[in-house]
This record gives structure tokens, sequence and C-alpha cells, in this order.
């Protein structure tokens, strides 16, 4: 089941960015070339999207515990079932609500959740 930490989710787009070297480079003033240092094995910012199906009421406390996450280390689950550990949850978006085709089912809204989220 697709999850961000312990909040579970219906789906959960997206994939963690692949480790990479990370290389500073700078120009020193009156110096021909540049400097570079290899800073070691990092990733960008990876993108994910939470999805929810559920009512209006349970969308609302889903929003709550996705937003609690922020700034916290978790473990991302995404469709696939790939878990992305160690993953920094760094900017939690706004929630996005829909109502779903069926008005007064318990599948009332559907509901999605932009994150950003960097490896640790």
């Amino acid at each position: 089941m697709a999850a961000i930490g312990a909040v579970t989710c219906d789906m959960v787009k997206g994939a963690a960015e692949t480790l990479r070297e990370q290389v500073e480079v700078w120009r020193p003033p009156g110096v021909d070339g540049v400097g570079a240092q290899g800073m070691g094995k990092s990733e960008g910012v990876s993108h994910f999207l939470a999805v929810v199906y559920d009512t209006n009421a349970a969308v609302e406390t889903w929003a709550d515990g996705i937003r609690a996450l922020a700034g916290t280390v978790q473990t991302i689950v995404d469709d696939w079932g790939t878990s992305h550990t160690n993953m920094l949850i760094a900017r939690v978006g706004e929630l996005n609500k829909k109502a779903a085709i069926l008005p007064g089912s318990t599948m009332e809204a559907r509901a999605s959740i932009a994150i950003e989220a960097i490896k640790q």
C-alpha cells in the first residue's frame, strides 16, 4: 500500500532521485580557471504526489497527517511498492480537493498533496 510515513494513501506518484556526485565550482577573482571540489554523493529534490479518495472529513484528517510530516525523515512507498527510505520531507504543498463522481458515498472527495523530499 502506498504511504508517506505512517499516513496511507491510495496512490503516491513519483520516484526518488538517484544518488550522484555533487560538485561545487567557484571562480576566484583575478585568477584564470575555476576551482572545483567533489562534495560527495547526494541527490536533488524528489517530487511525489500523494492521492486519496474518501469522505470530506477523512480527507481533512489525512491532509493534517501529511502536513505534520514536514521536516521529518520518513519512508515513502510509491504506487509500485518501492520503499524510498530516509527521505526528509522538505516541503508539503497545498491540499487540492475535488468532489468525486459519487457524492454522498464513502468516496465523496478526491484529494492530492504535492510533496518534496530529499534523501538523507
